[in-house]
C-alpha cells in the first residue's frame, strides 16, 4: 500500500510543468487569507519580495497581494527571474534581510541560487507551486548550509504545510514540518512561522566542524608524531580535538617554523618515494585551540582540524589571504582559527565573527646597538644640537656684556679709561696680554709723570668707592655664579652621558624609511609573512606605506622579502641585525619574549587590527557565536586565556631549553661512524652549529660585563679639543697684536719672550 501511494506521489509531480499555474477554479478567498496570514506570520522587517513569473494575469494572485496590502505589508512584485536575483544580491550586498515569496518549482531556482551565491542567512526563499505534498526527490535539491528554504503544500482545502530545512542545526539537508495553517480550525497553528536562527544555533547536538589551521605561535601549535604501518589503527581512533595532556606540551610548545617546514617537506617526499610513513596531526595548545574548546563545549559540537601546509593551495582562488581562507571560500570548511585580521579584501568572500583579539600593527627591529664609549660626550653634539646652541650664544653674548659695561656708563669714566689705555680698536684690545708684557704700566708712567697728576686721579678716583666696591662684588658674585652654575652643568652633563651610550632606536615609520634608504648595500631590509594582513597593508597602502613597499620589493631576489611565519622572521632577525619585521604586535610581543626582550625593540603602534574568527559567506550560526563570544569578552575570560596560555608556555620553554641544551650536547658527542648518509651527516651538523650560534648570540647579550673606565674617557677627549681650541685662538690673538700694535711690545715679540722663559725654566732644572 505504501509503495503504491509514492508510486502515485511520484507521477503527480512529474505531471507539474514548470510554468505553475494557479488555476482559477480554486477558491480566491481561501488562498489569499491563507498566504496573508503565512506573510504577516513571518514578521518579516524589511519588504517581502513576490516572484511570479508566469501568473501576472492570475486573478487568484492578484487577491493575494490585495489582501496582503490591507494587512499593511509592503511588497516588491517580480516577474522577471534575472531582475529577481538582481535584487536579492543588491539586498545582500548592503546587509539588508530579504523575504522572497516564489511561485515557482524549486528544484530550477535552488540551483540558480547556489551558482549566484545567494544562498545567506539574511534571505529566506519560501516556494510555493501548488503541491499536495513534497516530491521524493527534494534532498537532490542541495538545502544544506547556508541556504534557507521554506516548503509550502496544500494536501487538501484551505490547509496548508510548512517544511523548512534549517528547523534543526544538523545540517542534513532535509526538511521537517515546523508549522501549518488550517483555515477550518484555528487558521496559523504557531507564530512566528518559522522557528529563530539564533535559537536553533544555540546548540548543534554534536554537530562535526572541519577547521583548517597553521602552525602560528602563540595562536595555534602543530606538532607530527611519526607512525609507522602497523600503528594506523592506533593513529585512526585517536581524536585531533583531545590533545590537552601537559605531559606534551613542553615538547610541542616551541617547536620551531623551521622544523616544521623540514617535517612537511619530509613528509612529501617520502610519498613521492613510496614509503608508507603517515603523520598524525596533533594541536597541543595554543589560545586559539582553548578558546575553541571552550566554544564546542558550550555550543555542544565536535571539530577535526586540518593542516593547510600539507594541502595543495588551489591557484584558481582569487581570493587574497591565507589557504584557510580559500577553503572557506570554497565552502570545504566551516570557519578558521589563529591570526585572522579582519581586512576589507576578506570581508568580501568570507564573514568574520566578533573580534577576538585587539590588535595593533608594528614592526620589530634589533636592540640599540651600544656605542663607542669613549665618545660618550661627543655623540649629543650632532647636528640637530648646533643651531640651538649657536643661537644660545647669540642670546646670552650681548646680555653678559651690557651687565659689564653698564656700570662704565653710568659713572662716566669710559672716556678716562680709554685715554688710560689708549687701545687701537675695541677688538683688538687684548688686556690680559698687555699686562703679562708690562705695557699697562708704561703707559700709566707717560700719562701720569708729576705727582701733582698723581694725587688728582686718586682723589678721582676715591669719589664713589663705596659704590664702586659694591658693584665690584655683585659683578664677582655675577661671574662666579656663572662659572658655577656652569661647572654643574658641567658635571650634571658628565655624569648622564659618560655610560655605555646606545644608537638612537628605530620606533616610527619615518625613521624606518630614512634607515631603509640610508645606504644601498648596506640598509635594512624589510621583511613580512606571505599572505598576511600586513603584507596587504604595505601592498595596498598609500604614502610613506607605498614608499616602503617599493624598496622591500626592490631586491635582486625574487620574494626575498616574504616569510612562512612570523616566527621565521624573528630568528632571522637574531641572526641578522639589518632586518625589520612587520607584523601584529601581539604575534611580535610573544617572540620578543621568547628569544629574549633585551635582544629587540617594538615599535610604536602603528595601526589598529582585529583578529576574529573567519566563517563562510552568509554563515547561519553567526549570531550564536557572536552572542559567546561577547560574553567571553564581557567577562574577561579572553583576557585570562590569553595571559594563561603566555605563562604557561614561558614556564614550558624553561623546560624545553634545558632538553635542547642536553641534546646539542648528544650530537656533538657521536662518533663519526655513523649509519646516516653524508647529505644527513652535514644537515646535522649545520642545524647544531645553527643553534649554538644562536645561543651563544642570545647567551653573550645576558652576560654582565666588568665596569670600564673607557666610558670617563668621553672626558678627556673633550679638555684636549677644548685646549686645540683655546690655543689656536691665543695663536690668532697674538697675530692679530702683532698686525696692530708692534710698537707697543717691549721686546720683538711674544714668542721671543716664551721661549727666553722656557729656556731659564730648563736652566733652573738643570742647575738644581
Amino acid at each position: 500500500m505504501e509503495v503504491l501511494r509514492l508510486f502515485i506521489v511520484c507521477l503527480l509531480c512529474c505531471s507539474v510543468s514548470a510554468d505553475v499555474q494557479i488555476t482559477s477554479n480554486q477558491n480566491l478567498s481561501e488562498l489569499a487569507i491563507a498566504f496573508s496570514e503565512i506573510s504577516q506570520g513571518l514578521q518579516a522587517s524589511q519588504t517581502i519580495t513576490i516572484l511570479n513569473s508566469e501568473n501576472r494575469k492570475s486573478s487568484a494572485f492578484n487577491e493575494l497581494i490585495m489582501e496582503i496590502h490591507r494587512l499593511q505589508l509592503q511588497t516588491c512584485i517580480f516577474n522577471d527571474t534575472e531582475r529577481f536575483f538582481g535584487y536579492v544580491k543588491k539586498n545582500l550586498k548592503g546587509s539588508v534581510e530579504v523575504t522572497a515569496l516564489i511561485f515557482h518549482k524549486p528544484d530550477y531556482l535552488i540551483q540558480k541560487i547556489h551558482e549566484r551565491n545567494l544562498a545567506h542567512r539574511l534571505s529566506l526563499y519560501i516556494f510555493y507551486w501548488n503541491a499536495k505534498h513534497l516530491p521524493a526527490c527534494y534532498k537532490q535539491w542541495n538545502l544544506q548550509d547556508p541556504l534557507r528554504a521554506a516548503f509550502i503544500t496544500n494536501p487538501r482545502n484551505f490547509t496548508y504545510r510548512i517544511y523548512y530545512n534549517q528547523a534543526t542545526s544538523s545540517n542534513d539537508g532535509k526538511l521537517k514540518l515546523v508549522n501549518w495553517f488550517d483555515g477550518n480550525n484555528l487558521g496559523l497553528n504557531t507564530e512566528p512561522l518559522l522557528p529563530d536562527i539564533k535559537q536553533v544555533f544555540k546548540s548543534f547536538n554534536s554537530r562535526h566542524f572541519v577547521v583548517p589551521i597553521t602552525h602560528s605561535p602563540p595562536w595555534i601549535f602543530i606538532n607530527y608524531i611519526q607512525q609507522r604501518d602497523n600503528d594506523d589503527a592506533n593513529l585512526s581512533s585517536m581524536p585531533a580535538t583531545i590533545s590537552n595532556d601537559n605531559n606534551i606540551i613542553d615538547d610541542e610548545m616551541m617547536m620551531s617554523e623551521e622544523k616544521f617546514v623540514n617535517e612537511t617537506k619530509t613528509d612529501k617526499k617520502d610519498n613521492e618515494d613510496g614509503r608508507n610513513t603517515n603523520k598524525k596531526q596533533l594541536v597541543v595548545s595554543g589560545r586559539d585551540d582553548v578558546l575553541l574548546k571552550l566554544l564546542a563545549n558550550k555550543m555542544n559540537f565536535e571539530f577535526e582540524y586540518i593542516d593547510v601546509k600539507m594541502m595543495e593551495s588551489n591557484e584558481n582562488v582569487t581570493m587574497a589571504g591565507a589557504l584557510g581562507l580559500q577553503m572557506l571560500q570554497r565552502r570545504e570548511a566551516d570557519f578558521v582559527f589563529g591570526d585572522i585580521v579582519v581586512t576589507y579584501e576578506r570581508m568580501q568572500e568570507v564573514e568574520f565573527s566578533f573580534f577576538t583579539l585587539p590588535d595593533s600593527g608594528a614592526f620589530l627591529t634589533h636592540a640599540p646597538r651600544r656605542l663607542s664609549e669613549a665618545f660618550a660626550l661627543v655623540y649629543p653634539f650632532q647636528m640637530e644640537v648646533w643651531p640651538a646652541l649657536i643661537f644660545t650664544i647669540i642670546i646670552t653674548g650681548p646680555i653678559l656684556y651690557f651687565m659689564i659695561i653698564i656700570p662704565e656708563w653710568i659713572r662716566n669714566k669710559r672716556r678716562k679709561r680709554k685715554l688710560l689705555e689708549h687701545p687701537a680698536k675695541s677688538f683688538y684690545n687684548m688686556i690680559y696680554i698687555k699686562e703679562i708684557t708690562r705695557h699697562q704700566a708704561r703707559n700709566l708712567k707717560k700719562h701720569v709723570t708729576t705727582t701733582t697728576a698723581i694725587e688728582n686721579d686718586r682723589q678721582v678716583n676715591s669719589e664713589g668707592l663705596l659704590a664702586r666696591c659694591v658693584w665690584f662684588t655683585c659683578q664677582i658674585f655675577l661671574r662666579q655664579s656663572t662659572y658655577v652654575l656652569s661647572d654643574l652643568y658641567s658635571a650634571q652633563l658628565t655624569s648622564q652621558l659618560a655610560r655605555p651610550s646606545k644608537e638612537l632606536p628605530i620606533n616610527s615609520l619615518y625613521r624606518l624609511e630614512y634607515v631603509m634608504n640610508k645606504s644601498n648595500s648596506d640598509g635594512y631590509k624589510l621583511l613580512v609573512e606571505r599572505d598576511s594582513a600586513s603584507h596587504h597593508i604595505l601592498m595596498n597602502g598609500t604614502g610613506i606605506m607605498q614608499r616602503l613597499y617599493r624598496r622591500m620589493t626592490s631586491h635582486t631576489e625574487k620574494n626575498s622579502h616574504l616569510l612562512d611565519s612570523v616566527e621565521q622572521g624573528v630568528r632571522t632577525l637574531l641572526m641578522d641585525d639589518k632586518t625589520v619585521v612587520f607584523a601584529g604586535r601581539q604575534t611580535l610581543f610573544f617572540n620578543m619574549k621568547r628569544y629574549g626582550m633585551r635582544n629587540f625593540q617594538l615599535s610604536e603602534k602603528l595601526f589598529t587590527r582585529y583578529s576574529a574568527i573567519s566563517l563562510q559567506k552568509g554563515c547561519l550560526f553567526h549570531d550564536s557565536l557572536n552572542e559567546n563570544l561577547m560574553k567571553l569578552f564581557e567577562g574577561g575570560i579572553l583576557d585570562k586565556i590569553t595571559s594563561d596560555e603566555y605563562e604557561r608556555m614561558f614556564q614550558s620553554m624553561q623546560v624545553l631549553q634545558i632538553k635542547n641544551d642536553k641534546n646539542i650536547e648528544n650530537n656533538e658527542e657521536v662518533d663519526d661512524d655513523k649509519t646516516d648518509t653524508e647529505e644527513e651527516v652535514e644537515t646535522n651538523s649545520n642545524s647544531i652549529n645553527g643553534d649554538e650560534n644562536l645561543k651563544n648570540k642570545i647567551t653573550s647579550e645576558k652576560e654582565l660585563t666588568a665596569l670600564s673606565l673607557r666610558m670617563l674617557q668621553g672626558a678627556f677627549y673633550l679638555a684636549i679639543i677644548g685646549y686645540i681650541l683655546a690655543f689656536l685662538v691665543f695663536i690668532g690673538e697674538i697675530g692679530f697684536f702683532q698686525m696692530n700694535g708692534t710698537s707697543a711690545l717691549p721686546y720683538t715679540s711674544i714668542t721671543n719672550r716664551l721661549r727666553t722663559a722656557l729656556m731659564r725654566i730648563c736652566r733652573l732644572r738643570l742647575h738644581h
